[in-house]
C-alpha cells in the first residue's frame, strides 16, 4: 500500500492498523518519505515499526507543509537520522526516487533526477 494524503493508509499507523485487520503477510507497505512527513509521520520510528513490512521506499523530500516531491536535500528532512535508520533495521528493500509532479517546484527534471540518483547512491552503496 502507497502513502497518500487522503487514503486508507496514509501514515504509517493507518497502515498498521489495517494490517492487523486485514491479517495477509502479503500485505506490504511502500515507504513514502515526502508524503509521511508531510503527515508528521516520523520516518524513523515508522521504518522501526515497519521493521519486515515494506519492500519499496520512495525518496523525495519537501518542507513538511504541504506535498511536494523535490530532490532528497532540498527540503527539510533529517536524511542522516533516516539512513542511520535504514541501517539499524537492516531494510534491504528497493529504493526508488519520487521526483516532481504538478504538485512541486522542480524546474529541471532531469537535473534533478541525477542529482538524486548519485546522491542516494552515495548513501546505500
Amino acid at each position: 500500500m502507497h502513502p497518500a494524503l487522503g487514503v486508507l493508509s496514509s501514515t504509517t499507523d493507518a497502515f498498521l492498523y489495517f494490517y492487523g485487520a486485514v491479517g495477509r503477510e502479503n500485505l506490504r507497505f511502500n515507504l513514502d518519505t515526502a508524503n509521511q512527513f508531510m503527515l508528521q509521520d516520523n520516518l524513523a520510528f515508522s521504518l522501526i515499526r515497519l521493521k519486515g513490512l515494506v519492500d519499496c521506499i520512495h525518496i523525495s523530500d519537501n518542507p513538511g507543509d504541504r506535498v511536494e516531491h523535490l530532490e532528497p536535500g532540498k527540503g527539510a528532512i533529517n536524511w542522516e537520522v533516516f539512513f542511520e535508520t535504514v541501517d539499524r533495521i537492516g531494510y534491504d528493500g528497493n529504493f526508488g526516487m519520487d521526483v516532481g509532479g504538478h504538485e512541486s517546484r522542480v524546474d529541471d527534471l532531469d537535473t534533478a533526477y541525477q542529482n538524486a540518483g548519485q546522491w542516494l547512491e552515495d548513501r546505500v552503496s
